[in-house]
């Protein structure tokens, strides 16, 4: 039995290194090229993996039950699309110039937090899960160097990968299991921005419940906590891909944080991943169990 998982972990590891040298390759293709690629890796995705084909399916439904279902099921094709689109362009940004991927990048409503980076101003910039996400943290590096946390993956080569990416134009990366001290002391005395990606389900004991599409979700309850304690101003920042690379959106910057509660601050939270879902419901990462923590009493949502 051991053998036979040595060998399939083998097995998994080779496959996902041929995997990365046909995606180095790609990085000499250009963009239209590569996002015809990714579309189409996308709907593998979407038709070899039926469990996490179901768990979007049941999170498109919970958010948009004023859709029928022709159009969620749009929203669903559409999403593994971006989800594939963004992991071939992750070959741009492990291995493209510099010069390529500024070509790639553009930001809207800089009038938001222009002001803040003139100042020097230490700013969480708040996003989501999305195919854009890495592109936007190292977009915003190019800004001002921001710091962020990931969850290692279980590929050292990949691992690597990611961190070489994402630490781009003097950003820095800590491991999520170190927990929030190091970001804090980065921020303070590095000057650097915090690209903060907190919109997952840590499960009951770290979070609170607040609304999220009009149903209870297990947030985290951090954020005004944490502007409190560093003095930063959150600006919401979302990266979109578009037909010639990605755009990330600032919004107006969040005020009156931390909020009275706990409760109100991850309504908050959610209240601003919600508005950038609505802007484009196809670019967000829903094949995750975002309401897999229920409240007492509440049913599974994603039980078969």
């Amino acid at each position: 039995m051991a053998e036979k998982r040595r060998k399939s972990s083998a097995e998994a590891t080779g496959g996902s290194h041929i995997g990365l040298r046909l995606l180095r390759l790609s990085e000499k293709l250009p963009l239209p090229v590569t996002r015809k690629i990714g579309a189409l890796l996308g709907l593998l995705f979407y038709a070899v993996n039926r469990k996490r084909r179901n768990i979007a399916r049941t999170n498109i439904a919970l958010c948009f039950p004023e859709l029928g279902e022709r159009a969620r099921r749009r929203i669903l094709i559409d999403s593994y699309k971006a989800y594939g689109q963004g992991i071939m362009d992750l070959s741009y940004l492990w291995w493209g110039s510099d010069e390529k991927f500024h070509r790639m990048l553009e930001f809207e409503g800089l009038e938001h937090v222009q002001p803040l980076l003139d100042e020097n101003a230490p700013i969480i910039y708040v996003t989501s899960h999305k195919p854009g996400t890495d592109f936007g943290g190292v977009g915003i590096s190019t800004l001002n160097p921001a710091i962020s946390m990931m969850k290692p993956v279980k590929d050292p080569e990949i691992n690597r990968l990611l961190i070489k990416g994402r630490t781009r134009f003097g950003g820095r990366m800590v491991m999520r299991d170190q927990g929030l001290r190091p970001v804090i002391q980065s921020m303070r005395r590095e000057k650097r921005a915090f690209y903060y990606i907190p919109d997952e389900d840590f499960g009951a004991e770290e979070t609170v419940f607040a609304p999220f599409f009009g149903i209870q979700r297990a947030t985290l309850p951090t954020l005004g906590r944490l502007a409190k304690i560093t003095r930063a101003t959150v600006v919401p920042a979302f990266a979109h891909i578009t037909p010639t690379g990605y755009k990330v959106i600032f919004d107006k910057p969040l005020t009156q944080l931390p909020g009275p509660t706990a409760e109100d601050d991850a309504a908050r939270l959610n209240a601003v991943v919600e508005s950038d879902i609505r802007r484009a419901p196809d670019q967000y990462l829903w094949t995750l169990k975002w309401f897999k923590t229920r409240p007492e009493g509440e049913r599974d949502f994603y039980r078969e």
